[in-house]
């Protein structure tokens, strides 16, 4: 038996369980989301399925496993809980307490007891985090920065919604914290979101993406009232009005009448019909009573996205002082426009987020933070690949295409590019399963669906007929990293850009070209695609480039709506025959209908 000893990091309970799995040197070896083994999107459950994955793969056991980490601390949580309960009115705990209490007791009290019985390990190599160190520390040591400011904001952690400060690690790799700022529940820049996504019709810790997405399609017409929802919208001093939301109680709603009554109009019923505006104003003024109704939704995103937005980057600028680097994390900073603005205003030298800024990536962070608590020196190492999901060998995949006879091909790589080209340019979709999974929400090329940007109808064909969701989304663009400034206004600091983390200008000269990609805004989220991050995918890119003289394509995650992006053979094979999907690329081996 090998004498490698193992953390492991933990994140289960509330959404987004993962299993994070690093080396007792701090290296980061796999991460699996348990969404994507047990197919139910942001699975909460205790993670069974992805620990078995890893216990077998690496023959886990007492004698190997030096460290269990969970992400965030139980008795503090509850704390806030019992809270929550004491604001709740009488029909609330009549139908929300049992089960609030059979959740407690079954996985929340005590998460420490049911870890150790699973694998089997004493108590005492339980190691609890606290949620946002869990987040922090995800983003710090996958810096590779030495000291620089820090920001998290999510919805909620066990009190705290936010904490602000700078950080150091000295020479040994020792790290040192210092917190300057704490923002406490119920004041939360992330539930305020989450409110504005249940108003808005779409599904909460799912649909905050499609503000986002909407937003572009209206105007900011009504930020003084959104404004009304707020005591102080004063950066991470902000405060909510709590007369408009049920964040303090068992509600299952997060928006009071008060909230309804203030904004004038009813929440919109999902699925229902959004109006979007064709074009953006140019101005806020003389917009017809007719349409200020017609478009209230869009131009209410628009107003939210505005009002976060701003109180995010006034979040930000004060921590300026302590560095020019800044790390940041929590599910706030999937806020891909948000970002771009930072990234735009050049305040920082440099910037960080990991990937899996939710709660999905402390995981992650709780290994870390047990490193930082236990006072192990651990240098910061620079994120340079999140593929680090489940992968398949090519011997495993052919024998699963011959016991499901399935027709496949046989090709060199060379002809493997050209076939895939061809296929882009007869206006054909690919699917591609390749290599090791990403980690996080965003399919980066192993894990995609692609197609040319170049037509102007590809958004909704792959809106409608593969990915079966709102025609408004965007996809976003693909680009090599020699030639994405061509296409696109990046800022200095490019990094997060690897990631798909931050939006960016589209040319003025290009949105023509790139009308697949190009969002109502003339913004894209953009994937800058290096060749030693991605082989595959840069060739790819690179050959279609060579044929059209367009070196970007449009990648989105290989999943449908409302399923968790596809994580095995099966997964693949499923999905590209239950849509349109016209090519399926599965390592190495061409499929096609």
């Amino acid at each position: 038996m090998s004498d490698q000893l193992y953390v492991i990091g933990l994140s289960f309970g509330y959404h987004d369980s993962s299993v994070a799995l690093l080396n007792v040197e701090g290296k980061l070896i796999e991460v699996h989301d348990e969404e994507r083994f047990s197919r139910r999107k942001h699975d909460a459950h205790f993670p069974l399925h992805s620990l078995e994955y890893l216990v077998n793969k690496y023959n886990l056991s007492d004698q190997n496993i030096a460290k269990v980490c969970y992400y965030e601390n139980p008795r503090l949580k509850l704390k806030r809980v019992a809270r929550q309960v004491a604001n709740s009115n009488l029909s609330e705990l009549k139908h929300n307490l049992p089960q609030i209490v059979r959740s407690w007791s079954q996985t929340k009290l005590e998460p420490q007891k049911l870890i150790a019985e699973h694998l089997n390990i004493s108590l005492q190599k339980v190691f609890t985090s606290e949620h946002h160190l869990s987040h922090l520390c995800s983003s710090l040591y996958t810096s590779g920065f030495q000291s620089g400011a820090f920001l998290t904001l999510d919805g909620v952690g066990e009190l705290h919604t936010g904490t602000a400060g700078n950080f150091s690690f000295d020479e040994k790799g020792l790290l040192t914290i210092f917190t300057h700022k704490k923002i406490l529940f119920p004041n939360s820049i992330g539930l305020f979101y989450t409110a504005v996504t249940e108003y808005l019709g779409f599904e909460v810790n799912e649909g905050e993406f499609k503000v986002m997405g909407l937003a572009p399609y209206g105007t900011p017409r009504h930020v003084e009232l959104v404004q009304k929802l707020f005591l102080s919208t004063d950066g991470i001093d902000l405060k909510l009005n709590s007369k408009y939301f049920a964040f303090n109680s068992l509600a299952k709603t997060s928006i009071t009448k008060d909230f309804i009554d203030l904004i004038g109009y009813p929440p919109r019923k999902p699925e229902s019909p959004i109006q979007l505006r064709d074009h953006l104003a140019a101005s806020t003024q003389g917009i017809a009573e007719a349409d200020q109704e017609r478009y209230f939704y869009a131009d209410f995103a628009a107003s939210c996205q505005k009002l976060v937005q701003d109180i995010i980057l006034s979040s930000i600028r004060p921590l300026r002082h302590y560095s020019n680097r800044l790390v940041l994390s929590g599910g706030v900073f999937y806020n891909s426009v948000a970002n771009g603005l930072l990234l735009r205003e050049g305040l920082f030298d440099d910037i960080h987020i990991y990937p899996a800024a939710g709660d999905s990536g402390t995981s992650v962070g709780s290994a870390y933070a047990y490193f930082y608590k236990s006072n192990k020196p651990i240098s910061p190492k620079k994120l340079e690949s999140i593929y680090v999901g489940r992968s398949f060998t090519r011997d495993q995949t052919i024998s699963f295409l011959c016991d499901h006879s399935v027709t496949f091909k046989h090709l060199s790589h060379y002809e493997t590019l050209c076939q895939l080209v061809d296929a882009l340019t007869e206006k054909k979709v690919i699917a591609l399963f390749h290599g090791s999974a990403e980690h996080g929400p965003r399919a980066l090329g192993n894990r995609s669906i692609i197609a040319s940007p170049t037509y102007h109808d590809m958004k909704d064909i792959v809106n409608a007929k593969i990915k079966y969701r709102e025609l408004f989304r965007p996809f976003a663009p693909a680009s090599t990293d020699e030639k994405a400034d061509l296409y696109f206004d990046i800022p200095k600091s490019r990094h997060l850009y690897r990631y798909m983390l931050a939006t960016c200008p589209v040319r003025a000269d290009y949105a023509a070209t790139l009308p697949a990609t190009t969002h109502v805004d003339n913004s894209a989220r953009l994937q800058i695609v290096s060749k030693d991050c991605n082989p595959f995918f840069y060739s790819l890119i690179s050959e279609f480039g060579h044929r059209t003289s367009v070196y970007t394509l449009l990648n989105t995650s290989f999943n449908v709506r409302g399923e968790p992006i596809v994580d095995s053979l099966h997964d693949a094979m499923s999905t590209f025959y239950a849509t349109d999907i016209d090519v399926l690329y599965l390592n190495g081996i061409l499929i096609e209908k």
